[in-house]
């Protein structure tokens, strides 16, 4: 085995010292490289140029790129935002599995079910449930009272409170 190696390396050396040989009469003259295999974010790519006096052929390497392939129609969401917390969506890269992952604002409540509890009058105060249809999260809220409304006789024409009872 180790004698194997060792014709492996002399052949290498070989081959480089023909090539090196072979090209002493001029020094290159390459064209512009061509691409032969285009790099994905997975692998790297492969390009070529040729010297147009003897043929000799360089090959070089084009870095792996860094743009990934998303499809935004194929994201899925892996947690989903609530009134008070972001959700989360994730995207997998079509080419090498890579995965992005994306914040989903979270959505606010929406208080829009208004409940009367207590209902308010002139003199007291009322009481409101104002619920999120969203999550169901509720708080209460008081109104303040209507305060009379009296007529030229001073009774009250929401409650009917006599004020002239008051005077006497």
């Amino acid at each position: 085995m180790k004698n194997g190696k060792y014709f492996i390396l002399f052949t290498a050396i070989m081959l480089c010292a023909a090539v090196l040989t072979s090209c002493k009469e001029h020094i290159h003259e390459f064209g512009e490289w061509t691409t032969v295999k285009e790099p994905s974010c997975a692998i790297i790519g492969l390009e070529e140029r040729s010297c147009s006096v003897c043929g000799f052929t360089e090959t070089g390497i084009i870095k792996k790129s860094e743009k990934h392939k998303y499809y935004h129609s194929a994201g899925k969401v892996v947690k989903e935002p609530t009134c008070t917390e972001s959700g989360t969506k994730q995207y997998v890269c079509s080419v090498c599995g890579n995965i992005k992952t994306e914040k989903l604002l979270r959505k606010g409540h929406r208080y829009d079910i208004i409940t009367e509890q207590k209902e308010q009058t002139c003199s007291e105060y009322g009481l409101l449930t104002i619920t999120c249809s969203i999550c169901g999260d509720t708080f209460e809220e008081e109104t303040r009272p209507l305060g009379h409304n009296f007529d030229e006789n001073n009774i009250c024409t929401i409650c009917g409170y006599d004020a002239s009872e008051l005077s006497e």
